[in-house]
C-alpha cells in the first residue's frame, strides 16, 4: 500500500506515474482550474471533478463541469480552463503515463486564438457564494444568538437567585473564559463603579456586578440576550442599563464613561477585533481596566466536525473565517440553520491590538475547555487584564 497526500502549498501536482512507480498512467490533482492553452499529441487527459465547479474550453466549445463529472480530452484537442470556483478540486489522469523528455515533448502550447479566446481574460475564480459574502454579518449573528437563547446555550442561562444573594454579600465570581474564575484581585472595588459589560448579555455576569454595587451598562448584539439581563434585573430589583449594539462601535457612549470594561469570550463573532480595543480604550477613564477573554486561534486549525467526534485533524490555515474557509455547501447549511459565524483572529490582533490601542498588559492566564478533546491537550482560551495609563 502507498498513500500520497495533496500538498497544500501548490495549486497542482502529481501523485504517481512512470517516474516513481510501475503504473501505466500518471495521476495528479489541481485545486484550481489553470489557464494554460495546450494540447497533447499522444496522451488522453482525463479530469475527474471532486468538488466545486469549473468551465473549460475544448477547441471552440465551452464546457461547464461540476462535482462528479469526468471529461476525457483526446490527443490533439486544444483545451484550457476559463474559470473555477473557490472550492474547486479535480483529479487528473494521463494515459499513457509518460515521464521526462517524453512527457514534455508531447505537450504543445497553443494560442488563445486556436480556442477562439482572443480578447477574453485568462482564468478567473468564481465566487460560489456572492450573496452570502455580501450579507450583513451583524444581523445574521444577532438572529443566531437569539436562536442560541431559545436552544438554552450555556452562556444564555441567567444567574440563579442563590448566586445573586451571594453577590449582595460580597461572595461572587465570574468567568471570562469557560472554566477559570477571574482572579478577585483583577477587579477594583465594585461599589459605585461605572462598569460596561461588553458583548456580555445573557443574565449572568452583569446582574452579579450590579448586585455587588456597580452601576452596570450592558451592550450586546442580541435582544434575546439582553432580555435575559432584564429578566434577572426585574426579579432581583436591580438597575441595569441595556443597550443593543455592535461591540466594535461604542459611539453611543462619551469618552471616559467607564471605570471597567468586562468583555468575555465574544469577539470571535466579529470580523475585525481591533475596533473593539480602540473603542474600549476610548470609553474608559485614565487608569481604568479592561478585562477580556478570547479564543486561542489554534482552535480553528482543526476540522470542526471531527472535533465534535473527539478526532483531531488539522484542516485550516490561520487566520480562519467561516465565510472564507468553510466549504460552500456546509456554509449554506450553517447559514440556513442560523448558527453564529466565527473568526479566529490572531494573537497579534487580540493582544497586540490591545497594546496598539494604548493599553498596558497587567495580567494574563490561559484556560482549558475540558468538555472538548482539544482542551485535554492545550489551553484554547485566554484572558487578559489591561490598564489604560493614567494621565
Amino acid at each position: 500500500m502507498r498513500i500520497v497526500r495533496v500538498s497544500g502549498k501548490t495549486p497542482k501536482g502529481w501523485f504517481a506515474g512512470p517516474w516513481n512507480s510501475t503504473l501505466a498512467v500518471s495521476v495528479g490533482y489541481a485545486n484550481a482550474g489553470v489557464d494554460e492553452p495546450h494540447l497533447h499529441t499522444r496522451i488522453t487527459e482525463i479530469y475527474l471533478v471532486a468538488k466545486g465547479t469549473a468551465t473549460m474550453r475544448i477547441e471552440e466549445e465551452t464546457v461547464r463541469l461540476s462535482a462528479g463529472d469526468a471529461i476525457f480530452v483526446e490527443p490533439g484537442e486544444a483545451h484550457t480552463f476559463l474559470e473555477s470556483s473557490q472550492d474547486y478540486f479535480h483529479f487528473v489522469v494521463h494515459t499513457p503515463g509518460l515521464s521526462g523528455n517524453g512527457a514534455s515533448a508531447e505537450k504543445q502550447v497553443v494560442s488563445r486564438a486556436r480556442l477562439g479566446l482572443n480578447g477574453l481574460p485568462s482564468v478567473r475564480t468564481i465566487d460560489p457564494l456572492p450573496e452570502i459574502r455580501a450579507m450583513d454579518i451583524r444581523s445574521h449573528n444577532r438572529e443566531a444568538w437569539n436562536q442560541e437563547v431559545e436552544k438554552g446555550n450555556r452562556w444564555t442561562i441567567p444567574s440563579s437567585p442563590e448566586r445573586m444573594a451571594g453577590a449582595r454579600r460580597g461572595e461572587w465570581s465570574v468567568l471570562l473564559t469557560p472554566s477559570i474564575p477571574v482572579p478577585a484581585d483583577w477587579f477594583p472595588r465594585l461599589e459605585g463603579l461605572d462598569l460596561l459589560a461588553l458583548a456580555s448579555g445573557g443574565g449572568q455576569q452583569a446582574p452579579l456586578f450590579a448586585a455587588a454595587g456597580a452601576r452596570v451598562t450592558v451592550l450586546d448584539n442580541s435582544p434575546s440576550q439582553l432580555a435575559r439581563d432584564r429578566e434577572v434585573a426585574e426579579r432581583e430589583n436591580l438597575t441595569l442599563r441595556l443597550v443593543e449594539g455592535d461591540m466594535r462601535d461604542l459611539s453611543v457612549f462619551p469618552d471616559g464613561s467607564f471605570d471597567l470594561v468586562f468583555h468575555p469570550v465574544s469577539n470571535t463573532f466579529v470580523d475585525d477585533v481591533r475596533p473593539v480595543w480602540k473603542e474600549s480604550f476610548r470609553v474608559l477613564r485614565p487608569g481604568a481596566t479592561l478585562l477580556a477573554g478570547f479564543t486561542n486561534p489554534v482552535l480553528y486549525l482543526f476540522d470542526a466536525e471531527k472535533l465534535e467526534r473527539d478526532e483531531l485533524a488539522v484542516k485550516h490555515r490561520l487566520p480562519y473565517s467561516d465565510l472564507a474557509d468553510m466549504e460552500p455547501a456546509a456554509l449554506r447549511q450553517w447559514i440556513a440553520d442560523q448558527r453564529p459565524l466565527e473568526w479566529s483572529h490572531t494573537l497579534d490582533e487580540q493582544i497586540g491590538g490591545q497594546l496598539a490601542a494604548g493599553f498596558l498588559l497587567a495580567g494574563f492566564y490561559e484556560d482549558h475547555d475540558h468538555t472538548r478533546i482539544l482542551g485535554q491537550f492545550l489551553p484554547t482560551f485566554i484572558a487578559t487584564r489591561a490598564v489604560k495609563p493614567p494621565r
